[in-house]
């Protein structure tokens, strides 16, 4: 009987150590703007590294996450050894302008130590360790001009919960209050479940703002769009990884009075296979299909109001002006990364990057579909001429 009693309480023990780790999803806030919930970390992990081993140029990508975030998804052992709980849900959401990680902690030594090596890799200190609160520390810092502030700490239910704050709002009051409105239950973490069935990825929901920022540069150019993307503000969806394959699904209801004016997204004629351009291990494709002829049926006089005569920003130099663009395009387009430069490292991946240093370092191609394949090659050639002015060198392909 003795013996009997010692084998319960072996295996008491054996299936606690193995809970060990709370339920990250469940510390979403309720009213996040956005959230990214992984149901199954460690089999998000397996079948990520299993699809990124047959990208050409993409073997340093988990290394690069790690650096970014502190994060080791190069095996189960890493993610054991800083203190995270594999087989738990993982969150990431923004919350009223901070960022924030949930996670379950199998041990809260180990996920601290490895929070405060981040924090000192990313150029900051750590300011105080409060003692005998969830909460383990905070450090500030700056990102060039910004300042921003981190908090991090391992609650009751055993989910260490990293919160980002920029410029002056405060990450320590920010975690207390996601501390002290409590989790939601699992309704999250549930509908993750339930969109993801037996499939490996996360479920993401947002919430976006229909007028485009100011940063576009497209001035007047925003009435036309906002007829058409105004009632798309509330976004479910879900990114599978297979072994051969990743896919990302989306949709969105229409939140605003009247329908959705699907004739933007149909073009005339026949679509055109642009897959057939790109090579097939490519890490991401993004298709889409709009109908440039509603713009131009737009009468000229009106148009000329909204419509700017080049793209904004670099690419001016690059494509034709937009009355001819729009003339030459089909409709049918695409936008692919076919993975990481062969000289991107670690270090790259530690500091500030902006798009044009971000491009140094991610190898990404434009498919267009056109109308009349001799003026698009006019086009090409008068954009390498151009950017041999600029400095650049365009090889072909």
């Amino acid at each position: 009987m003795a013996h009997f009693c010692l084998i319960l309480i072996a295996a008491w023990l054996l299936s606690a150590c193995a809970a060990k780790g709370g339920e990250g999803a469940r510390w979403v806030p309720a009213d996040a703007e956005a959230s990214f919930v992984v149901a199954d970390l460690d089999g998000l992990r397996e079948s990520l590294a299993v699809f990124m081993a047959g990208i050409e140029g993409a073997s340093g990508t988990i290394a690069l996450i790690e650096a970014r975030t502190g994060l080791d998804l190069g095996s189960r052992a890493g993610l054991v050894e800083g203190g995270v709980a594999p087989d738990r849900s993982a969150a990431v959401f923004v919350h009223q302008g901070a960022l924030g990680l949930a996670l379950g902690v199998s041990d809260r030594t180990r996920f601290e130590q490895r929070v405060e090596r981040q924090v000192l890799r990313m150029g900051a200190q750590v300011l105080r360790d409060p003692g005998g609160t969830a909460l383990s520390g905070s450090a500030e810092g700056r990102d060039g001009d910004v300042p921003w502030s981190l908090a991090w700490g391992v609650n009751d239910d055993d989910v260490g919960i990293v919160i980002w704050a920029p410029e002056h709002e405060d990450a320590s009051a920010r975690w207390s209050a996601l501390l002290s409105a409590g989790g939601d239950g699992g309704a999250l973490l549930e509908s993750a479940k339930a969109v993801l069935g037996e499939r490996t990825g996360a479920h993401i929901r947002f919430s976006a703002s229909p007028v485009p920022p100011a940063s576009w540069g497209l001035g007047p150019a925003k009435m036309m769009l906002l007829p058409i993307i105004s009632g798309l503000t509330r976004w479910e969806g879900a990114w599978f990884v297979e072994a051969t394959r990743s896919s990302l699904t989306l949709d969105a209801p229409w939140n605003a009075e009247g329908s959705l004016a699907a004739g933007w997204f149909k073009p005339q004629g026949e679509a055109i296979l642009l897959s057939q351009s790109i090579p097939k291990a490519q890490t991401l494709t993004l298709r889409a299909r709009l109908n440039p002829r509603k713009v131009l049926a737009i009468p000229a006089f009106l148009r000329k109001r909204f419509l700017p005569k080049r793209v904004p920003g670099p690419l001016a130099m690059v494509v034709p002006p937009i009355e001819d663009l729009l003339t030459l395009l089909n409709g049918d387009m695409s936008v692919t990364l076919l993975g990481l430069d062969a000289k991107a490292s670690v270090d790259d991946a530690l500091g500030p990057l902006n798009l044009a240093q971000l491009l140094q370092h991610l190898h990404v191609g434009v498919v267009l579909g056109v109308t009349d394949a001799q003026a698009a090659g006019r086009a090409v050639s008068a954009a390498r001429h151009h950017l041999k002015e600029a400095g650049w060198f365009p090889v072909s392909l």
